[in-house]
């Protein structure tokens, strides 16, 4: 029972750790990355400690068996251990965001491994020492040691499956990240008081008091949300997909999911605080007779919301359902139930029978970059599928205007013209050397059928023309054709992130963010 709980908990800890590190640096491929690089070497030290120290405290006789008195010895130390790898596991939400604030100086790559360094390897040193310590003590001949270690690790493995399905499925998108990890740790000291108990060392069980109390603590609080240098964080959950917060100042609110800002409204107006949130309508201009819509990302649900306000029929495709609750409940979404599809928008675009005039993609994930399965030369195909004869998919991203940062919009170009004959891309920086690129891909022509005018909100007509006389072309030496097999653009996507990261780290307190 214990291995197998331990077991669980280094899991545990591998899938708590995106989370926690998450909101300063993006759930990307170099997160994950860190993590188990993290995880992998945090676990050989302690495989390789816990045989040594095994190999010194537990001693066997003359005739390769245990004495009681060895057993008990031995089984003192080992669950100690587990306590000291407790108060490590306590000790991380204690200091994680200070941790992760010094570590920003050194960027997406650097301060995502340095983060998972100094909160994970502790514990997971400690952890990884279980296994082989049990080993040692629980082989009372060499002969069977085989078949010792085969059960142990099985049990712990076991405990492995059962923590990342319970983690993942059930404690992250109900209970939260701190708690769980409260909650684990609070799992270890109990392990560890049981058995002190049993010991009857009474006195050294009662430690375990404050440990455990401190952990309850941590379960039951309510996480009262409060304001912070003018900020508000008016809402907080987790889901499958990420962290979700919903932040006010003044007249202002976002949504903020893994620290990104994905949506921003004005609250006087309802109207989206964001340029690009307009920059689709440039579709119903070269598409005036267009009527059905199909929006895939949606946010708190400004692009539908627009569109609708229209006369448009749409259809909107969300992964994350607590997305769509938050849209609706803070963000004035009003969309009809039936209209809103919970899926992934490549599934949704691979079955459907339903065509469309406009296929707007305007979804992130939390490396604040384009979904890679939704950016291949295979999903532009099946988007021409899905598309009526000369309808348009448009795409939000961002880029950079030169250097390496380039790659990412010029192989979406490139990918795009594989699959239609006609693109255009479409860089509005506002003086900036990054910023927002708008795609747009058909089997027409895209060019105006209606001029720029009657335009509802004031400037919007302006801001389209605007973004018409910033087009741009890529050569094929910039990037490379997306497809399933290869797709890098989470690995190119570190000077998106980093910029993007920068930014919410100067708009943002960092109090708002350790909320």
């Amino acid at each position: 029972m214990t291995l197998f709980f331990t077991g669980a908990a280094i899991m545990v800890l591998e899938l708590l750790g995106t989370r926690i590190i998450g909101p300063y640096y993006g759930v990307s491929l170099y997160v994950w990355s860190s993590l188990i690089s993290v995880a992998l070497v945090a676990l050989a030290i302690g495989y390789w400690l816990g045989g040594k120290v095994a190999d010194r405290v537990v001693q066997l006789d003359s005739g390769d068996m245990h004495t009681d008195e060895m057993d008990a010895r031995a089984t003192r130390v080992l669950y100690r251990l587990i306590m000291a790898s407790g108060v490590a596991v306590l000790l991380i939400p204690i200091i994680a965001d200070t941790v992760l604030r010094a570590m920003l100086p050194l960027g997406i790559r650097g301060g995502a491994l340095a983060s998972a360094f100094v909160l994970f390897t502790i514990p997971l040193v400690g952890l990884g020492m279980v296994t082989p310590y049990a080993i040692k003590m629980l082989t009372d001949k060499l002969k069977v040691v085989g078949a010792t270690a085969g059960n142990l690790f099985a049990i712990s493995t076991v405990g492995s499956f059962v923590g990342t399905v319970l983690t993942g499925f059930v404690l992250i998108p109900n209970v939260g990240t701190k708690k769980t990890i409260y909650l684990l740790a609070g799992i270890l000291f109990v392990l560890w008081a049981t058995w002190e108990v049993m010991d009857k060392k009474y006195a050294i069980a009662a430690i375990g008091i404050p440990l455990i109390v401190l952990c309850i603590a941590g379960l039951m609080s309510t996480g009262k949300l409060e304001a912070v240098e003018g900020f508000e964080v008016r809402h907080k959950t987790e889901s499958f997909y990420g962290q979700l917060k919903v932040i006010d100042k003044e007249n202002k609110r976002w949504l903020s999911i893994d620290g990104a800002g994905h949506t921003g409204i004005n609250l006087n107006t309802g109207l989206s605080l964001h340029s690009y949130a307009y920059y689709f309508e440039i579709t119903r201009f070269m598409r005036p007779e267009a009527r059905d819509v199909l929006v895939v990302g949606l946010g708190g649900g400004s692009v539908t919301t627009r569109f609708e306000q229209h006369g448009f029929s749409v259809d909107s495709i969300e992964i994350d359902q607590k997305v769509v609750d938050i849209a609706r409940e803070f963000f004035g979404f009003s969309s009809p139930v039936d209209r809103v599809f919970v899926q992934d928008g490549r599934a949704f675009i691979q079955n459907s029978e339903k065509k469309y005039d406009i296929v707007l993609f305007d979804a992130f994930v939390g490396s604040d970059t384009p979904p890679f399965q939704l950016m291949t030369k295979e999903m532009f195909a099946e988007v021409s599928g899905v598309l009526k004869d000369d309808g348009v998919l448009a795409i939000n991203s961002f880029g950079f205007k030169q250097g390496k940062g380039v790659r990412i919009p010029a192989s979406m170009y490139l990918t795009l013209k594989e699959a239609f004959p006609h693109v255009k891309a479409f860089s509005v920086y506002d003086k900036s050397e990054f910023g927002n690129i708008v795609f747009l891909a058909s089997e027409g022509e895209l060019e105006l059928r209606r001029e720029l005018e009657g335009c509802d909100i004031e400037g919007v007509c302006t801001l389209l023309g605007e973004m018409l006389s910033k087009e741009r072309t890529f050569a094929s030496s910039q990037g490379v054709v997306l497809t399933d097999d290869y797709n890098p653009i989470e690995a190119w996507g570190v000077m998106t992130s980093e910029k993007i990261r920068k930014g919410i780290q100067d708009f943002y307190p960092a109090e708002v963010l350790a909320l």
